[in-house]
């Protein structure tokens, strides 16, 4: 069957198996990471980055969300998310070859029309260099639909492997140590965007999640996404933090590498470097509020930028001064399938004929009581016609056991979105949704949402209705 008949249905029912697949007893988290450069680039896009992370549910068998970037050529900006299934083979000692498939979707840099959907076929080697930590190298198929992108490329990719801690009926353990909001205002120094227009200042709102390593280092993912001065621009990053006490305050140095683009910001091919200091101060035992100041630029094009970041974190894992110990606490990860219903004016150009976007959805939740819960929310396109649509949201939910094995939530998110030729103005948006859950077991659960999604000063006033899988998850 070509990729090009694949219908929401059977992208729904690959996310209903892999949703039975995180339901099962897993032995560790894998995370890697890697870079696949295209052998003969047919498009802008000459290499993708890799971000992986799989739950592993045998020894030699992972499942878990994954994202690609363009990293080099001239397409920062083009984003993929989806899921991604890991096979393993030992070879020989300390060998082992290896296979994977993603099916996800996304778009940007203009070198995607159409659906936007993604799939990659990848095999190869991987070798061990420590009991966690091993290197792989091997060959891959790229294919994204709407786009030239029709490509084989050599990848190299580094894995870390992430004990779970895991007995049997109890929910999956994660590094997570610390989970932020953040508002940034960021000022570019180029006089001209990718279009030749000026470049404007953008203000993101993102969020941040962090892995303690050492009570003063921490490591570090974020992304970004514009709700004012360039539609569409979204930016992730991995990086490191080193933090000093100084009375009840903490200062801290940072330093980030990551991916940028979209909004006719003109990236190069995507890749770029950060460098910032700020100071942490506690507002409660559970949340502080950090002030940043830094300095972020693409390593192919004339760009740089000057960060002011607002943020506030709560602390997951800090003990109070009465507590001689901290208390995990479960976490959800869900994957989904969602459709946007356009409205008359969802669209820049006005015209909604062939317009009909279903994302592919996954999520974070957090809970702060027994009801009441923060979550987190990343969507690309998969099918509907506006390839390189993309949403973040962040929110607050409530959750209501209704009957035994049934509870039903509310959720409002306010985050930013862009991309498609979807009319999303500044790229500030607000949604809410009804949502009802069956628990299949102590650590899953399906659920059904319908929903409103809308703009703040565009065109988009659209229904949803989604459709998705929930892992129970502890930190630490």
């Amino acid at each position: 069957m070509s990729m090009k008949s694949i219908e929401p249905g059977v992208i729904a029912a690959v996310i209903f198996m892999s949703g039975g697949l995180l339901c099962t007893p897993s032995f560790a988290l894998d995370l890697e990471t890697g870079v696949d450069v295209f052998a003969n680039p047919t498009t802008k896009i000459h290499s993708l980055h890799r971000l992986y992370a799989g739950h592993r549910i045998t020894e030699n068998f992972s499942f878990g969300p994954a994202f690609y970037s363009a990293s080099t050529g001239n397409a920062g900006g083009a984003f993929f998310w989806g899921i991604e299934a890991v096979k393993k083979i030992p070879f020989s000692r300390g060998i082992k070859l290896t296979s994977s498939g993603f099916l996800g979707g996304g778009g940007g840099a203009s070198e995607v029309k159409g659906d936007g959907a993604m799939y990659r076929g990848s095999a190869g080697l991987e070798f061990t260099i420590t009991d966690r930590v091993d290197l792989s190298l091997g060959g891959s198929y790229v294919q994204i639909f709407g786009s030239k992108v029709d490509d084989t490329a050599v990848n190299l990719g580094l894995n870390y492997h992430v004990s779970s801690n895991r007995q049997k009926n109890t929910p999956i353990r994660v590094p997570i140590d610390q989970f932020s909001f953040s508002i940034t205002q960021a000022y570019f120094s180029a006089a001209k965007n990718r279009s030749g227009a000026a470049q404007s200042d953008l203000r993101l709102l993102g969020s941040e999640i962090t892995s303690l390593v050492h009570p003063n280092f921490e490591f570090l993912f974020s992304a970004d996404g514009a709700i004012s001065g360039g539609d569409g621009y979204m930016q992730v990053a991995a990086g490191a933090r080193y933090r000093a006490q100084i009375s009840t305050a903490s200062i801290f140095a940072q330093s980030t590498l990551g991916f940028g683009g979209g909004g006719k910001v003109d990236t190069g091919g995507g890749t770029m470097t950060g460098l910032g200091i700020g100071v942490s101060y506690p507002v409660s035992n559970n949340l502080d509020f950090d002030l940043s100041y830094g300095t972020n630029k693409s390593l192919d094009s004339n760009i740089s930028s000057t960060i002011v970041q607002a943020r506030l974190t709560n602390i997951l894992n800090r003990a109070s001064p009465t507590q001689t110990h901290t208390r995990a606490r479960n976490m959800r990860y869900s994957v989904g399938l969602s459709q946007q219903i356009p409205n008359a004016t969802y669209m820049k150009s006005g015209n909604n004929a062939g317009i009909s976007p279903w994302m592919q959805e996954s999520a974070i939740d957090l809970p702060l009581s027994d009801h009441i819960y923060v979550t987190g929310n990343a969507q690309t396109t998969v099918k509907g016609g506006v390839a390189g649509y993309a949403v973040g949201l962040i929110g607050l939910g409530y959750e209501h056991d209704i009957v035994e094995n049934w509870t039903l939530s509310f959720e409002a998110h306010g985050g930013a979105a862009g991309g498609g030729g979807v009319d999303v103005g500044d790229g500030l948006v607000s949604s809410v949704r009804a949502e009802i859950d069956y628990i299949i077991s102590r650590y899953s659960s399906i659920s059904v949402a319908v929903g409103k999604f809308k703009s703040l000063n565009g065109g988009v006033d659209a229904a949803i209705f989604q459709f998705g899988l929930k892992t129970y998850i502890s930190t630490r």
